[in-house]
């Protein structure tokens, strides 16, 4: 049997100096070997007509441990990424048996806006 991959969420994590990062959640249609994954990102841009998804150029994140909880798989990504760029994201797995082959899941797109800068409270008050 062939497992099914379904990448449903992608959530900021955290600011850092020059972006942010993220945390991606997949379920899996059976049990698999959570060593097998590779989670890939490219970045589109906004002016770009559409392409088919073999022409856009794929990069594997970086990323620690996967926490699996029996179909149910999370992982901390560790590459920055750019605000107000748009991104477009899949989870896959190569496997062995029936035969042996790469299995990609559905892409989720990101796009993350730059938080507004914060604006200063209370009352202004002249130095003399």
């Amino acid at each position: 049997k062939i497992p099914k991959l379904t990448l449903q969420k992608l959530n900021k994590r955290e600011d850092v100096d020059d972006g942010y990062r993220i945390s991606a959640k997949w379920v899996t249609s059976m049990a698999v070997n959570n060593k097998d994954f590779k989670i890939r990102f490219t970045k589109c841009d906004d002016n770009e007509e559409k392409k088919e998804i073999e022409d856009y150029e794929w990069n594997v994140v970086k990323y620690g441990s996967i926490k699996s909880n029996d179909n149910e798989h999370s992982v901390d990504i560790n590459d920055t990424f750019i605000y107000d760029t748009n991104y477009k994201f899949d989870v896959m797995i190569n496997i062995k048996d029936p035969i042996r082959m790469t299995i990609a899941s559905n892409i989720l797109d990101l796009r993350t806006e730059h938080p507004a800068p914060s604006v200063p409270t209370g009352d202004t008050v002249q130095i003399p």
